[in-house]
Formats: C-alpha cells, sequence, structure tokens
C-alpha cells in the first residue's frame, strides 16, 4: 500500500472525505487523473480538482450526501459520462463519474481500469489504478497534461 505525497493539506482532507463517502461501496471505485498521478508519487503534478470514478450502482452512495449535487452529465465533444456529479470538499472541486467514456478517432471507449491499488492517507484509503494502467488512461485522453503525466508515470514504471 501507497503512502500520499505531493498534495496539499486540502487535497488530503477531500480524498480523506471521498473515501470515507465510498466506504460502502458494493464496487471498486477509483481516484483518476491529476489526483491519482500524485498518489502515485508524482511530486510535481499540478492537481487542480480530483476527479472519481465509480459504478452506477454506488451512485446513490454519493447523491446522497448533501455537499454533493448530481448534475445532467452534459456531453463534451471529448469526454461524456452516463452519471455525473460534483461537490466542494475541503475547498477542492471534486466530480464523481460513473459510465465515462472518451472519444478516440471518433468512438466512444470506456474508461475501465484494469487494476486498483490501494494509498493510505491518515484519515482513509484511496483507490487509483497503478502506474501502466493509469498511464494507459492518460495516453487515452490524449490532452498535453495527460500525455506529459502518463510520461512521467511510464518513466517511474520503468517502461
Amino acid at each position: 500500500m501507497r503512502t500520499a505525497s505531493g498534495l496539499t493539506p486540502s487535497h488530503r482532507a477531500a480524498l480523506a472525505r471521498v473515501a470515507q463517502i465510498l466506504a460502502p461501496a458494493r464496487s471498486p471505485w477509483w481516484a483518476i487523473a491529476g489526483a491519482a498521478v500524485a498518489l502515485q508519487g508524482v511530486s510535481d503534478t499540478m492537481v487542480d480538482d480530483i476527479d472519481v470514478l465509480i459504478d452506477a450502482d454506488d451512485f446513490g452512495l454519493v447523491t446522497a450526501v448533501p455537499e454533493v449535487w448530481s448534475l445532467d452529465p452534459g456531453h463534451s465533444d471529448h469526454f461524456r459520462s452516463a452519471r455525473y456529479a460534483v461537490a466542494v470538499l475541503a475547498d477542492i472541486h471534486v466530480e464523481f463519474m460513473a459510465g465515462l467514456t472518451v472519444r478516440r478517432r471518433g468512438d466512444w471507449v470506456p474508461v475501465v481500469p484494469r487494476s486498483r491499488e490501494a494509498v493510505r492517507l491518515a484519515e482513509g484509503v484511496v483507490f487509483v489504478p497503478d502506474r501502466i494502467d493509469l498511464a494507459e488512461m492518460l495516453t487515452l485522453f490524449d490532452r498535453p497534461k495527460d500525455v506529459r503525466r502518463a510520461a512521467q508515470l511510464r518513466g517511474m514504471a520503468g517502461g
């Protein structure tokens, strides 16, 4: 189990709250994108918000929390999700997504991590994809910041 490094106290508090909210989840969940990169040990990662990928069956756990707002998932040209909710936890914007897909070469590709690693925080445990899985996910996202993060993760993973 990894320990979290490179995150602000507010990010740590927000992640601890996410862990608390999702503790009763029946299906796996993950912090993804920038927060996951930082949790994987890339200390110079800029983390603005926290993205959390959950199963649609556990979405009620999130929407039952007063500080979480369930929104129409809307759709961008690049990302879409079946369910979408947002919150501000410890002054950090948090997005919860179920059924996340990303558009690649004209097709919508499901974002489904194949791995799950636990990262211990003082107040709980957060789950992230392993470094290789996360790097592949970020490459799929194909945004400049994600391509950079993927390269950093691959360097740490030795490949």
